[in-house]
Order: C-alpha cells, then sequence, then structure tokens
C-alpha cells in the first residue's frame, strides 16, 4: 500500500484523510498557480443553481453584454465580424439580441486562427486542440477565468451527487498518441495525486484488460467512476458476463458518461453491477462544461458558463422539446471569445421545474456523439477515439493538410480513409495518419485513400468521423 492509499484509509470525517488533503490542501494549492479563480467561480455557481429564472438569465445577459464588448474592441476578428454585419455589442439589450450576432462556424476558427485571440487580455492562457469528434481539429485558447469556471461547474455537477474535489475517482479516458513512458508516468502521477486512477481505453479493449479494471475497482473504491461511455458500457457488460459486482464499501456513489454514446441496456446493466446510478454529462472542448445531470435525472445547463441557443435549420428559435442545433457561447473565455460557435450537436430544452430545486435551464442530448468499437484480424475492440487523437497529434505538430476526415471500415481489415483537403496540404498528413491507425489497429489492415470535397453527414445530422460500412449504420 502506497503513502496515499495510507492516508485515505486514516479516518477522517466521513471520509479519508487524504481525501480532505487533497481537496482543502492540494487542489487550492493548483487553483493558486494556476490563478484560474476557482473558488470564486465556485462559490458563485453554487449560489446561482438555486436563483429565480429571472435572476439568471439577467446574469447570463450582464455576462454576455461584457464579453460581447471585449471581443469586439479587443479581437481582431469579431472587430471586423460586427463591422461587417452592422451590429455592435451595445445593441444586445436582451439575451434574445444575441441572434443579431453572426454565427461562427468552425472553419471560420479554424481560417482565423490568431486573428480569433483578444490582443489585450494579459492572463495565463492554456493552449488545446478540440477533440474533433466531428472529424475536424482545431486550435483553441482558454483563459484562465474560462478554466476556473470549467472546474466550477463540474464541481457544482458532482457535488449534487455527494462527491467532493478530493474523492477517489477512476477515469477511464484516452491518451495522447505521442505519449511515451514519461508522459504516461507523468498522466499517472497526476492522477494520483488528484485522488485517481487512469486508465487508457485506446488499448485494446480484451476481458484481460475489463478484469484489471474491475479489480482496482474492488481494491481502490471510488466514490466517482468517470469515462467514455461506450468504455463504460463495455465494462458493464464484461463485469456482468464475469459475475462480478461492486458491493460495500467498493459502491460507488455515481457513474458519469460523456464524450460518446452508452446504450440503455448497457446502462441498465451498468447500474446493476456498479451499483450506482449511470448518468450523462455534456461538454466540448472548444466550450467546457455545458450540462450535468441531476439526481431528479434532469440535465441542467451550466447557464452562468455557456449561453446555449437551441436553432431551427432557418435560424429561428426552436420551441421547448423540439430537436433543434445547439449553439454555443462561452460566457467566461476572454483569451478567445466564441461567440454563437455551431459546435455540431442537437438537442432540445424544456421550460419544466426540476424537482431537485436546481433552476438551470434543462436540455437533453437528442443525438449524442456515437462510436463503435473496431475489430481487426489481429486487434479487438479499440476505441475510435484513438482516429480523433491520431488527428489531434497531426495539429500538435504542424502537420496541416486534413480539413475534415471520416475513416469508413469496409472489412475486417479493410479501411478507406475520407480526406477534405486543407490549405495548405502537407503531403506527410496522410502518411503519419496512416502509420498511427497501424500502430493501433494492427499492422494487418489495408487503408486506402480518397480525397473528397466534403464528408457525408449522418441521418443524425452528425459528421462522423468513423463509420462501420460492415454494419448497418445511419
Amino acid at each position: 500500500m502506497n503513502l496515499v492509499d495510507r492516508l485515505s484509509a486514516v479516518p477522517f470525517g466521513p471520509r479519508g484523510l487524504y481525501e480532505a488533503l487533497c481537496e482543502r490542501v492540494y487542489l487550492p494549492v493548483v487553483d493558486w498557480r494556476k490563478h484560474t479563480g476557482f473558488a470564486d467561480a465556485s462559490r458563485e455557481a453554487k449560489y446561482n443553481q438555486s436563483l429565480p429564472r429571472a435572476d439568471i438569465e439577467a446574469m447570463a445577459l450582464r455576462k454576455l453584454q461584457k464579453l460581447a464588448a471585449h471581443a469586439e474592441a479587443s479581437v481582431p476578428y469579431y472587430t471586423d465580424a460586427f463591422r461587417a454585419a452592422r451590429v455592435s455589442a451595445k445593441d444586445i439589450e436582451s439575451l434574445d439580441d444575441i441572434r443579431k450576432l453572426p454565427l461562427l462556424e468552425k472553419t471560420h476558427v479554424g481560417d482565423h486562427d490568431a486573428r480569433m485571440n483578444s490582443t489585450t487580455y494579459t492572463g495565463r492562457v492554456l493552449k488545446a486542440v478540440t477533440s474533433g469528434s466531428t472529424g475536424t481539429a482545431l486550435r483553441f485558447r482558454q483563459g484562465q477565468e474560462h478554466e476556473g469556471w470549467i472546474d466550477a461547474c463540474w464541481d457544482r455537477g458532482v457535488t449534487w451527487w455527494n462527491v467532493g474535489r478530493g474523492d477517489r475517482r477512476v477515469v477511464l479516458w484516452g491518451r495522447p498518441v505521442a505519449g511515451g513512458f514519461k508522459a504516461q508516468a507523468q498522466i499517472w502521477f497526476k492522477h494520483r495525486l488528484r485522488n485517481g486512477l487512469a486508465f487508457n481505453t485506446f488499448e485494446e479493449l480484451t476481458d484481460e484488460y475489463f478484469a484489471g479494471v474491475a479489480h482496482k475497482l474492488m481494491t481502490f473504491k471510488p466514490r466517482l467512476i468517470f469515462g467514455y461511455g461506450s468504455s463504460l458500457g463495455a465494462l458493464a457488460e464484461y463485469m456482468a458476463r464475469a459475475g462480478l459486482t461492486l458491493e460495500g464499501k467498493a459502491r460507488p456513489t455515481v457513474i458519469v458518461y460523456t464524450g460518446d454514446h452508452i446504450f440503455e441496456a448497457e446502462r441498465v446493466t451498468g447500474e446493476r453491477v456498479f451499483g450506482a446510478p449511470v448518468i450523462s454529462l455534456y461538454g466540448s472542448s472548444e466550450a467546457g462544461s455545458v450540462g450535468y445531470t441531476c439526481p431528479s435525472g434532469t440535465m441542467h445547463v451550466s447557464e452562468d458558463h455557456i449561453h446555449v441557443e437551441f436553432l431551427m435549420d432557418d435560424g429561428t428559435p426552436a420551441a421547448p422539446g423540439e430537436q433543434a442545433e445547439m449553439v454555443m457561447t462561452t460566457l467566461n473565455n476572454f483569451a478567445m471569445p466564441m461567440i454563437r460557435y455551431r459546435v455540431g450537436d442537437l438537442g432540445s430544452y424544456t421550460e419544466k421545474v426540476c424537482p431537485c430545486g436546481v433552476t438551470l435551464k434543462a436540455m437533453s442530448l437528442e443525438v449524442g456523439k456515437v462510436a463503435d468499437r473496431i475489430t481487426t484480424s489481429s486487434k479487438k475492440l479499440v476505441s475510435p477515439y484513438s482516429l480523433d487523437y491520431i488527428n489531434k497529434h497531426l495539429v500538435r505538430i504542424g502537420v496541416r493538410g486534413i480539413r475534415h476526415f471520416l475513416v469508413e471500415q469496409t472489412g475486417l481489415d479493410d479501411f478507406v480513409l475520407h480526406v477534405v483537403r486543407g490549405d495548405p496540404f502537407d503531403p506527410r498528413c496522410i502518411s503519419i495518419f496512416e502509420e498511427k491507425m497501424k500502430d493501433y489497429l494492427g499492422d494487418s489492415i489495408r487503408t486506402t485513400v480518397r480525397f473528397t470535397d466534403a464528408i457525408p453527414v449522418s441521418k443524425s445530422g452528425k459528421r462522423r468521423w468513423f463509420l462501420d460500412s460492415t454494419k448497418n449504420a445511419d
């Protein structure tokens, strides 16, 4: 037993000593060093969650007005975009007035890049790349306040389930393509200091892999399990086949999935073998924390962090319950404001009052990010999120050329890489993509590259980045 486990085993109120040290000492020190303002944001977030609707909307309007004025004055892209649309931040007198501002496409972000940055922002900036779940990887930047609010919304959401920041958690997530032993060790150490364990879901998701995860769940005893819906669903099915359930102190408080879909049968199995509710979280790399599910089963929008519009095809507002495109505005990112950003997801909202007491707007995802696991003759059940990370890897190493992509599996070892070429186009992007595909899917695979002018969308309205044509995909 290592030092962290020993400290966690020491009783300290309702939880272990290390939980208390992590939540009250280690994480506050991290917050202080990063200057995210998490403590203030968290207090404000928890105060906002039960305000009258009129007060929530007034708060969101003040934030929107401040952000729009900042963007117009200091972000070259918005200075020009507002002028071209003959609109000003001063024209925003209500939340409905946001529709006077132009929409922001993914292509706008990619094409304008540095012109999306504020010229006056002086805080710490986190640089990252989108998850690429729609086949488009983009560089984006988050200011320290935005980062603090992402953490604050997460903290508010898990607090609804009586989970604290320092509580034990197990994470099933992917790892960067370029991660060697040093990088993997750093990831492990970071999670361990935060009282967590992380499992790489880009490995083959075999019974042996899941047996190791299940063993850790029984010995580590996390209060929270978090990960991709497809990975958690596969873990639940393995545990059911193996006759394993989490009992007593090994039972977590809640299971949170995001990133892709978990089928209803998997969710029901998960609640049985994990002994805890399986709920969803909705977010995006660009926008951050968008929606969290409460114990009453309602997904609440983080209205103090993200303003979400639900728009029909003609750009008009959707009525409650109507499936519509979700358009996001980040209210706390002053380093790179994203105003009316078309994130590419569909959803709906309701005006019903939730019995949990949280007054934040309720929403639902009509279409999630569905990802099927990939099997070849030499690899089994590999997460297609590995393709996403290859795309991110290309962006990080500066090899440009793939504007959009779709990997189509046409046979057990046969794949077609559909590519919309970017400008500039570096031919190395194709060879690197194919090489990394073999790293994940095995040397047995054969890849045909087809260049196209556009990637077709599925019936769900999503531009997918993996399609298994051997199945009845939409």
